[in-house]
């Protein structure tokens, strides 16, 4: 991945103080990392950046349109991601993710999730969709998780790897299904591409158990009360 961000991107940006931020977020605490969604490279980047600073990598809930893509399904899955529907309806489904993503919560694993839930093909921030974060705040609210801490992250490029099929869907066009054939069609041309600058910014992490205001280790009413 060094070699191809080299070739895609004059530079990533990312500050040394946001790395020693996560560096001192305490181990006996689980962290989930929302970043913007703007393009597919952005877990990919920010995986490669967490890695090059030896930071833990996050497990990466993903579209499960990406199952389409065998060998990217193999990679992505070895990379930490799970695949889960872009909208959980079913309660089955709905119990199984929010079991899974607990049990990772309760052994202090780091997260990652797009709040947004897909790309903006504007660039600008889309409403969010809740149900992962509420999620972890019903975790830490009802003792499954001992603490949890959540860092906004924001990731900005001067170029986006996929404007041009933006472009087209803003305009009316359909979205295309994610397929090998459409990847390997593409794929010279856009890691070709110069992208110019990459930007990740890390906000301030939000520790839940103080946002929510209640004692996670005695469980009491007073959980059940802020839980609702």
């Amino acid at each position: 991945m060094r070699k191809l961000f080299r070739t895609m991107f004059e530079v990533i940006n990312m500050s040394p103080l946001d790395t020693a931020v996560l560096q001192s977020l305490p181990e006996d605490a689980a962290v989930v990392l929302a970043p913007t969604h703007r393009s597919y490279l952005d877990f990919v980047l920010l995986s490669w950046a967490l890695f090059s600073r030896d930071l833990p990598l996050p497990h990466i809930a993903a579209g499960e349109d990406f199952l389409n893509l065998i060998l990217v399904t193999w990679l992505f899955r070895h990379s930490g991601a799970f695949f889960i529907p872009r909208t959980v309806e079913d309660p089955l489904w709905r119990a199984v993710v929010s079991a899974y993503l607990q049990e990772l919560l309760r052994h202090n694993q780091w997260v990652e999730f797009f709040v947004e839930g897909s790309r903006s093909r504007t660039g600008k921030v889309l409403p969010p969709r809740l149900g992962l974060l509420r999620t972890c705040v019903d975790a830490v609210a009802s003792g499954a998780a001992s603490e949890v801490y959540v860092v906004p992250v924001a990731v900005s490029y001067e170029a986006c790897l996929e404007v041009s099929s933006h472009v087209r869907e803003l305009t009316g066009a359909r979205k295309t299904k994610e397929s090998v054939s459409a990847l390997l069609r593409n794929a010279p041309s856009s890691l070709s591409h110069q992208l110019g600058a990459a930007h990740l910014a890390f906000g301030t992490p939000i520790q839940l158990s103080e946002a929510l205001r209640v004692d996670v280790r005695g469980g009491s009413e007073e959980a059940k009360t802020n839980r609702v």
